[in-house]
Formats: structure tokens, C-alpha cells, sequence
């Protein structure tokens, strides 16, 4: 943002140690951005390219990567670059692994974790004797979320039971699948809210939701090419003003 905050003033500022320096002066802005922000004539739309930096978009639409800030001025929800913007596809399921660590474990049918197991215990597979920690548990969407998986814990698409070393409790597994692909609610044909249990049931998974959400991200608003030099006059003008 080096380039964007040449067009503050800089004045003295007395830090703590008694030391002053000239910075910028940050409690300065300028309105154009938020009445750009009511004035279509002057925004259009753009989708973001995968991993697209502000910079490259600034270079795609102004031929210059010099008014990227231009951007996060008229979409004020980029706050923080390396959260807000969008990602390709490999890059945000590298995200949400990290985002949704661990694994679910699928119940198998008419099986229930209502009154069963610790939070915390070391779930064991009754077989090989590999342990996973449990983490949560969804009874009304039909797993638990492990973490802290030993090698040789069994694969997914494979039956099989586990046991509570602390509590005792057992219960059948149908499935393992990486949490941030595991249901976050069910719906019905109409849309309706539904348990994992009813049989019209259709799993709305976490990746679904973060997929809609990273697509939403990737539509923001930027100045019009023919506009931008216009505009970026203006807001220069207003800041030396000193608004």
C-alpha cells in the first residue's frame, strides 16, 4: 500500500520514547471512494482470477499495478488481503483442510453417538488398534470429527468399529472422509431443513458452503478503465487538499 499512502500528508508525530517523526497521517481520507461507491457510472464488475493479486488486476484493467488500492476502497469488505479475496480451486482446499483439520467419521446406519464416548478420549479401531482423538461430535448429522490420526487407522470407504478407551462406548463406522467435506446441515427437495436421518435428506457439505462463499468473493467492484485516471485525479486532489 506503499504507493496509496504517498498521497497522505506526513506530519510530526511524538511516539512514547519522546522521539518524533513525520509519517503519514492515517486519520486522513477522502469521500470520493464512498460516493463512487452510489455512482454506477463510474464502478463496473469484475471476477477475480483464481489466486489474482491486486496488483495483477490493476495491471489487467489499467495497464499499470500502481491504483490497486483503488480496489479495497470501493469493496470494503477486503480488509485483509490474505483472508478476503478469492482462491482457485487447489489452493482453497489447502485451506480448508488447515481451516477444518482432522477427519469425519461417518456412522453407519441406525447407529447414534447420543450418550456415547468423552470429548478427548482415544477412539480405537477395534482391529489394528490404531487410536484417533475425538474432537466433536454431530449426532443430528450423523458423525464425529477425529483428530490426531495414527497410521494404519482404517481408510475411507471401509466398515468398521471403534471403541472408547476411556468410556467403553462402541460404535459402527461407515466412512472416513476429510472434515471439510463432511455435511454441514441436510435439506430436502424444497430447501427445508431436515436430519441426517430423514430419507429425502440431501448433505449440504462445508466445501459446498466455502466454494459459494470463495465464488461470492471473487466478484468485487472496480473504477472503470475510462474512468480511472479521472478518479484517481480527483481523490489526489481532495487528499492534498487536506479534505
Amino acid at each position: 500500500m506503499a504507493f496509496y499512502f504517498s498521497y497522505f500528508r506526513r506530519e510530526d508525530y511524538l511516539f512514547s520514547d519522546n522521539t518524533v517523526r513525520r509519517v503519514a497521517n492515517i486519520s486522513q481520507y477522502s469521500a470520493i471512494f464512498a460516493r463512487l461507491a452510489d455512482d454506477a457510472t463510474f464502478y463496473t464488475y469484475y471476477t477475480m482470477q483464481g489466486n489474482e493479486r491486486l496488483d495483477q488486476i490493476s495491471q489487467r484493467l489499467y495497464n499499470t499495478p500502481e491504483y490497486y488500492w483503488t480496489i479495497p476502497l470501493l469493496n470494503d469488505r477486503i480488509i485483509n488481503i490474505w483472508k478476503d479475496l478469492s482462491f482457485e480451486q487447489n489452493t482453497l482446499d489447502v485451506r480448508l483442510r488447515n481451516k477444518y483439520p482432522g477427519d469425519a467419521l461417518i456412522l453407519d446406519s441406525g447407529e447414534t453417538v447420543v450418550g456415547k464416548f468423552d470429548l478427548g478420549e482415544s477412539l480405537i479401531h477395534e482391529i489394528s488398534g490404531k487410536k484417533a482423538t475425538l474432537a466433536n461430535t454431530f449426532p443430528t448429522l450423523g458423525y464425529i470429527r477425529v483428530v490426531d490420526i495414527e497410521d494404519g487407522f482404517p481408510q475411507e470407504n471401509s466398515t468398521f468399529e471403534i471403541i472408547g478407551e476411556d468410556s467403553g462406548d462402541s460404535v459402527v463406522i461407515a466412512n472416513r472422509i476429510p472434515y471439510h467435506t463432511a455435511p454441514r446441515y441436510f435439506v430436502d427437495s424444497e430447501g427445508n431443513y431436515v436430519l441426517s436421518t430423514d430419507t429425502s435428506g440431501i448433505p449440504v457439505t462445508i466445501r459446498e458452503l466455502e466454494i459459494a462463499q470463495n465464488d461470492e468473493l471473487s466478484q468485487i467492484r472496480v473504477v472503470r478503465p475510462d474512468q480511472i485516471r479521472d478518479v484517481v485525479s480527483q481523490f489526489v486532489s481532495e487528499m492534498k487538499r487536506g479534505n
